[in-house]
């Protein structure tokens, strides 16, 4: 699970990961939250091809083509985030380079008004 925020400062920016547990397993830490940093201000990038939130190295936190079915996550330098599939798997190396590729099971977006 995925999500950013955004105000005009980057403050309320940041993507989360949400793990999977079972009602014997349930951790007070299954949502996990990546800040924004302020190493750039790459929030939101939109094309007609993909939906890109958080970014630079060439890596997004979030890419979704299109489709909004298939997508993938990377490590980027907005919101320094592990990748947010939910393979939660160790990884091979601490390679910052590695990236999730994803289908989606279940899209929502959320809108408030301040």
């Amino acid at each position: 699970m995925m999500l950013a925020v955004k105000d005009t400062k980057g403050r309320g920016s940041f993507l989360w990961k949400a793990f999977k547990s079972s009602p014997q397993s349930r951790k007070k830490d299954a949502v996990k939250g990546f800040k924004y940093t302020g190493e750039n201000e790459y929030f939101v990038m939109c094309d007609p091809d993909f939906v890109a939130i958080g970014g630079g190295r060439g890596k997004f936190g979030l890419w979704m083509k299109s489709d909004f079915l298939h997508g993938y996550s990377a490590r980027c330098p907005t919101f320094n985030n592990e990748p947010l599939g939910l393979d939660s798997a160790p990884a091979k190396s601490d390679n910052s380079d590695t990236q999730q590729e994803f289908v989606v099971g279940h899209f929502e977006i959320w809108a408030f008004n301040t």
